[in-house]
């Protein structure tokens, strides 16, 4: 896990070193262990690693064939690099226990087919002296960050935004466009542009190939998710195979050669995982767990639940306590490391998870990233009931309808969303702009016939298609918060939900199985059930990882900080947001009303807006 960064001049002027070097100090966070450049004239490569696997000097990059003609920077984890090495030892002379070094050799080997071998998460570019190319590849999912900058002269990339800012051939411009799917759909990871203009992300599943003779760049996607055939097996064969592959997953993502802790939030998906752990690493292995936790008066703390999982499997507890002072006092860093926007303050929480698993030198851990999407949010119930109702099985949707509203603790939402699946086109467009106060008329205007997320996420007819698309849109964007924040604390965060032939099964799981008697996640938690404890298993009341974000805006210094930001004549976002319609937002919440999420969209944005922008 490491940082990559690296420059290809089209005019074919040597690099200046020191640009280079510019870039890697920008993200030396992600890579505090070691640092190397390698310049061939018009490119130059760097990288600054974080040692995981192979520990030794040998091990550092910019890493080189044999020969020297092949050249790599990678970031990232090949979990199966072992089992692909003993494909190619007999043929290659390897001099390292990495797993770069078998990326060199696989491509060697296979050329670009080596991409299917690779079971892990990467972004990693390979300058093959001998043809004339630069390879540059994300991973399957995006798990890996890649951004890139490509203008008539320069090529440029880096694991970070910043990477590319600090070599000073690009500058900080906002994107309308993708600030427009920010502020009107929460996302900003689901194309290929970013929130600053020019500067874009090689898409999950894609690579590049440059031809240093003729200055061309041609991108290419090299993974598909299949298509959905839902599998005809009974719900126990399913239950079985599922339990097998997450016993898989598991095993893969406990390689390292440094310890491996947990992010545990108490819900379902991280139990699993740390229940996983103990099941699969030696009885007296300790294993550390991170969580965020609150006081335990405010109904969405989580603390009984961590504690009833690090307990029953004797798991090394530590906690964290966000506060909203935290926030004031760490929102510029916070800013600078996540670079784009986020839609909520539970951004903070996370963050102090990495920080504190740095303070206690653990250098990797597991999550549950990615299990929502492949086995269903509460509210993507909604989809299922949409899927139920077209296929006319009136009782069975009664049935689930009646179950959910009693188990779930966000039924009103799903339910409000069943109404709008179930509305005619017309009547969406309408609701999506009414919902919408918060952005200024005349940029909603602009934008708004440019935009076809809602009616691509929206009009899916099943449940699995949903998936699917929650998979190829949203997943980007909470993947890169995670990767962020693990790194700017030199964390490598790992995702053992989203190792690829898990997500291709649980993608074809029948829609039935997965929400099931009003529980979501049915047959995912029926496959762990032997492994939970019983208040675990139990849940129905998803929190998603929440900070008390309503009451921290009516605590000081925060509080004094909004006022005074929202007294300020010069507006920063004043193009883009309805500070009128803030404001009153502003004064229900300090009455009483909950409108922290409006707020939280204000405070970021004019924060984030003045760092990069003013």
């Amino acid at each position: 896990m490491c940082g990559i960064s690296g420059i290809i001049n089209y005019n074919n002027k040597e690099i200046d070193k020191k640009q280079i070097e510019d870039m890697l100090i920008s993200i030396k966070h992600r890579g505090p262990d070691g640092q190397g450049i390698f310049i061939d004239n018009n490119l130059a490569l760097g990288h600054v690693r974080l040692s995981i696997i192979d520990l030794s000097e040998q091990a550092n990059q910019p890493m080189f064939s044999e020969n020297k003609e092949i050249s790599i920077v990678f970031n990232g984890e090949i979990y199966n690099y072992k089992e692909i090495k003993e494909q190619l030892q007999n043929k290659y002379n390897f001099q390292t226990n990495s797993d770069t070094e078998v990326i060199i050799y696989a491509y060697k080997e296979w050329g670009k087919d080596c991409l299917h071998k690779f079971n892990g998460m990467f972004a990693f570019a390979i300058y093959d002296k001998s043809e004339g190319t630069v390879f540059l590849v994300r991973d399957r999912f995006g798990i890996k960050p890649f951004f890139y900058y490509n203008d008539e002269n320069n090529f440029i990339f880096s694991s970070e935004i910043k990477g590319i800012l600090a070599s000073n051939i690009t500058k900080a411009e906002i994107n309308e466009k993708s600030l427009f799917y920010f502020i009107v759909f929460n996302r900003t990871d689901h194309v290929e542009d970013t929130c600053f203009k020019k500067i874009k992300n090689l898409r999950p599943g894609h690579f590049a190939t440059i031809n240093l003779k003729t200055n061309e760049l041609v991108i290419k996607q090299w993974y598909f998710l299949p298509e959905i055939k839902e599998n005809t097996l009974s719900f126990n064969d399913n239950k079985n195979l599922l339990h097998e592959k997450l016993i898989k997953s598991i095993k893969l993502h406990l390689v390292s050669d440094v310890p491996v802790g947990s992010a545990l939030s108490g819900g379902i998906d991280s139990s699993i995982i740390v229940s996983l752990m103990r099941e699969n690493l030696p009885k007296d292995s300790l294993i550390s767990s991170f969580s965020a936790v609150y006081d335990k008066s405010w109904d969405k703390d989580e603390s009984k639940y961590v504690e009833s999982v690090v307990n029953e499997k004797s798991i090394d507890a530590n906690y964290v306590y966000p506060t909203s002072e935290m926030l004031l006092k760490e929102i510029d860093d916070l800013i600078l490391k996540q670079e784009e926007p986020f839609a909520s303050a539970s951004i903070l929480a996370s963050r102090k998870v990495y920080q504190e698993a740095n303070k206690k030198n653990i250098k990797v851990l597991l999550n549950g990233q990615g299990a929502d999407e492949i086995f269903a949010y509460d509210y993507m119930a909604a989809f299922y009931f949409y899927e139920i109702f077209v296929k006319i099985k009136w009782l069975k949707l009664i049935k689930e309808l009646f179950l959910f509203n009693k188990k779930q603790s966000h039924s009103k939402f799903t339910f409000q969303l069943f109404a709008f699946l179930l509305a005619p086109k017309f009547m969406k467009n309408r609701l999506i702009s009414l919902s919408n106060n918060i952005i200024n008329k005349d940029f909603f205007e602009k934008y708004k016939n440019e935009s076809n997320f809602s009616q691509t996420f929206f009009a899916t007819k099943t449940l699995n298609e949903n998936v699917k698309n929650h998979i190829l849109m949203k997943l980007h964007h909470l993947l890169r918060v995670e990767d962020k924040n693990s790194m700017s604390f030199s964390v490598e965060g790992r995702v053992p939900f989203l190792e690829h032939q898990l997500v291709e099964f649980a993608l074809n799981i029948p829609a039935e199985y997965k929400i099931k008697n009003g529980e979501v996640k049915y047959i995912l938690k029926q496959s762990m059930k032997e492994l939970l404890p019983e208040i675990i298993f139990n849940r129905n009341n998803k929190i998603g990882y929440e900070t008390p974000m309503d009451k921290w805006f009516r605590e000081e210094p925060l509080k004094s900080e909004i006022e005074k930001m929202l007294s300020e004549k010069n507006q920063a976002m004043l193009k883009y947001l309805n500070i009128d319609f803030i404001k009153q937002k502003w004064h229900e919440h300090l009455a009483g009303k909950n409108n922290g999420s409006t707020i939280w969209k204000y405070f970021y944005l004019t924060k984030w807006s003045n760092y990069y922008f003013n």
